[in-house]
């Protein structure tokens, strides 16, 4: 499979920018334009640790932004709602005696909602990560897996690395093979989320142009 790489800074967030242009390459809007409304979170509670859970509560909406279309690629927007309660599902546990903790074998699934209906659908995420905490959900860690988006038109796959702290919230970047109808394509994704909160997504969906670098 070939796979994504995160980007553990948050300078990858200036590559939004990076899509403009030229006037002979100025966007137009996505046709036809796809709108989605996805949820926000009306109670969050602390980042957990290994042990312990998260509960999303979903309320009101808000409207994403439209798909916008550059030839045959297509900027995109979204959100994943994740059911992190319980988080941990059929993983295991153990903490070394400096208080380390390692999980492995997680798995959780979100809803993903995208002004393009090609990236919604259901997210599966693999997870496995390195902890260290100070006190109570004062912690960071190192975290890598898989993720699968699917839906009636096909599946998105791809693996991850990545890194959470509370000053940073998770935070990385991956990239998407399409499969199924998506064969051929591309989707590269960037997200700073919050845990706890809908994770607020920006991708671009590309098609297969030849060898990607660490792809």
């Amino acid at each position: 499979m070939r796979h994504r790489t995160f980007l553990l800074v948050t300078g990858y967030l200036l590559m939004v920018g990076a899509c403009g242009g030229e006037a002979a390459n100025e966007p137009t809007a996505a046709s036809p334009t796809t709108t989605a409304s996805v949820a926000t979170a009306t109670e969050v509670t602390a980042a957990p640790t290994a042990n312990e859970t998260t509960t999303v509560i979903t309320a009101s909406t808000t409207e994403l932004p439209a798909a916008v279309t550059y030839g045959p690629a297509t900027l995109v927007s979204g959100e994943e709602v994740c059911e992190l309660n319980p988080m941990i599902a059929a993983g295991t546990t153990t903490v070394d005696a400096d208080g380390t903790i390692h999980t492995r074998d997680a798995e959780f699934k979100c809803t993903a909602t995208n002004s393009d209906p090609r990236i919604s659908g259901t997210a599966t995420y693999t997870a496995n990560l390195d902890r260290w905490t100070t006190t109570g959900t004062d912690g960071v860690q190192f975290q890598w897996g898989t993720i699968r988006i699917e839906n009636e038109g096909g599946a998105w796959e791809t693996e991850y690395i990545g890194i959470f702290s509370p000053e940073t919230g998770d935070i990385g970047a991956e990239l998407y093979t399409g499969t199924g109808g998506y064969e051929g394509l591309y989707y590269y994704q960037w997200v700073i989320g919050t845990f706890g909160q809908p994770w607020p997504t920006k991708g671009l969906i590309f098609p297969d142009t030849g060898p990607i670098p660490g792809a």
